[in-house]
């Protein structure tokens, strides 16, 4: 679940180019529990020629299969019940029943085919993971 719906938006990829198009974004309440930091996967092999977020070379399908397959990728860290990146922009939960789809929210936004969240993690909303849950605010940055 990602705090800056733009992350969201950056997985959707048919009508990403349209600007007025409609767009329809499930807002969730999580219940992230124990949130700790977990490093990401490896998503390329050493000889991938492209090494972007859309490739799809066979090499570097089957090493990302592999890895989520196995049993440790699948569960939130020991002593914890979800994670996070390093960067505080998402949340990871690893049960059906930690998140709830509250609303649906319709929208229209101006093209964000060039924004590319992972190359502008500065520019995400983020959350501080130990901070008090009743407290929690999302702050975008322009």
């Amino acid at each position: 679940f990602a705090v800056d719906p733009r992350m969201a938006n950056h997985f959707v990829r048919s009508g990403r180019d349209a600007p007025e198009k409609a767009r329809k974004i499930i807002l969730c309440r999580v219940a992230a529990g124990v949130c700790k930091t977990r490093e990401p996967i490896q998503t390329h092999v050493d000889n991938c020629k492209t090494k972007h977020m859309g490739c799809k070379f066979w090499a570097c399908r089957e090493l990302r299969a592999k890895l989520l397959r196995m049993p440790e990728n699948q569960q939130a860290p020991a002593g914890s019940h979800s994670c996070t990146s390093k960067n505080n922009v998402e949340v990871i939960v690893f049960e059906n029943h930690h998140a709830y789809p509250a609303y649906v929210v319709e929208y229209t936004s101006p093209s964000l085919s060039d924004f590319d969240p992972y190359k502008k993690m500065k520019e995400l909303a983020s959350f501080d993971p130990r901070a008090d849950r009743a407290t929690w605010t999302i702050q975008f940055k322009s």
